[in-house]
């Protein structure tokens, strides 16, 4: 797997590649917190990944969305 480089500021991608937002904060266990819908959403780590240089989640918007 290809090191996932979470930043704070860095742009994260749905899984169809539209923008969810930028990471507001990353997590001691690599997971992502950003505000959606003026929610703070937390993206597990597992979901995260590298496409074209894009940190991507593997879920789709409705799914982050839906996140607690």
């Amino acid at each position: 797997a290809i090191q996932v480089s979470a930043t704070k500021g860095k742009m994260l991608f749905a899984s169809n590649g539209g923008r969810l937002g930028s990471v507001y904060r990353v997590k001691t266990d690599g997971s992502v917190q950003l505000i959606l819908d003026g929610k703070m959403k937390t993206v597990p780590v597992g979901t995260l990944s590298m496409q074209d240089g894009k940190l991507t989640t593997s879920l789709s918007k409705a799914e982050v969305i839906s996140l607690r």
